[in-house]
């Protein structure tokens, strides 16, 4: 075989191929696949739930799966939103349909595709409704039957029996995003002899802890950040053998949210059953972590980042001291929203 005569980008009225212009929308992306922005053609009920869906604005990187389109890659875009009917289903049982975006390209060899009335403006892409797939189907392309379609899959339906109206309820969001960021935090301290003891009080109520000036952190989150990992870990933690039991997390924003809200990860339970006599003193290690959903409001922002506990039982409490560290790690990430 021969070099494709035409390299992108060859200038005095050369002639360029299509798959040239495709490889390098491929390079660009990294041969990634998926929608552009987390907002992008997220898959809803008409406005007025019935039998069909609506799939909002957005974009799309989709690699060409055609037989010789390895290291191609089309970019569709979607500038307003577009219905597609679902059909209703019978008293029998019910049925599960994708929803996906898929390029029917004519001119690429093995497609069983139709040229357009107009080849000049198409359409090439489309919304396409696959119906009644096998129940927990998450990718198009896990169907013998489309293995080698250019598309991406945006939604499954999972309709009732007697069914004809679609609602929220029923649609499963499978969008991905093709080249999601992410960006982390480390945030760090180890507890000196100067910060003293730090115990978890006695009332029941959250608390920082340790409550040290030098650990009020605080973190810029992202405009496009959808997501957070976050781990928050107590090292060196003083237990003593009681009744005592309680919980700590780690809470991202502030308590009232002034507007933004917060966030938080799970409670992690801690009990003061160190083995031995009453007095015996071990040290432990703590963690919490979760991956949270960052709002709207909080993304673009500013927000504190801290180490949180409870004591819900009376008892010793566990304590950090100078032979304690601790330390907050945060990972934003970006993901459909």
């Amino acid at each position: 075989m021969t070099w494709d005569a035409v390299p992108w980008f060859v200038g005095g009225g050369a002639e360029h191929s299509p798959e040239v212009a495709r490889l390098l929308a491929y390079a660009a992306t990294g041969g990634a696949e998926g929608i552009v922005l987390p907002t992008d053609l997220r898959v809803a009920p008409l406005s007025v739930p019935g039998s069909g869906v609506r799939v909002l604005p957005g974009a799309a990187l989709v690699r060409n799966r055609a037989s010789g389109g390895a290291l191609q890659t089309y970019v569709a875009r979607l500038p307003v939103a577009n219905t597609v009917s679902i059909s209703a289903t019978g008293s029998g049982a019910g049925r599960s349909d994708l929803i996906v975006a898929r390029i029917e390209d004519p001119y690429v060899a093995g497609t069983p595709y139709q040229e357009p009335e107009n080849p000049a403006s198409g359409p090439y892409v489309f919304t396409r409704v696959i119906s009644n797939v096998p129940k927990g189907t998450t990718r198009l392309q896990d169907l013998a039957a489309h293995a080698n379609s250019s598309a991406i899959t945006l939604a499954r339906v999972d309709l009732p029996a007697s069914t004809g109206t679609v609602t929220a309820a029923m649609i499963t969001d499978l969008r991905e995003v093709a080249i999601p960021r992410q960006t982390r935090r480390l945030f760090t301290y180890n507890l000196s002899s100067g910060d003293g003891t730090h115990y978890l009080s006695s009332d029941g109520a959250e608390q920082f802890w340790p409550n040290v000036p030098d650990t009020v952190w605080y973190v810029d989150i992202p405009e496009w950040a959808t997501h957070a990992n976050i781990i928050g870990h107590w090292g060196g933690v003083k237990m003593q053998k009681s009744t005592a039991w309680g919980t700590v997390w780690v809470r991202l924003g502030r308590p009232d949210g002034y507007g933004e809200g917060n966030v938080r990860t799970q409670d992690q339970r801690w009990d003061a059953e160190a083995s031995g006599t009453a007095n015996d003193q071990v040290r432990e290690t703590w963690a919490a972590a979760d991956d949270v959903t960052i709002p709207a409001a909080m993304r673009g922002t500013r927000q504190p980042i801290r180490l949180m506990g409870r004591r819900s039982a009376a008892g010793a409490s566990p304590g950090l001291d100078s032979a304690s560290s601790i330390s907050v790690d945060v990972q934003f990430t970006e993901g459909p929203a």
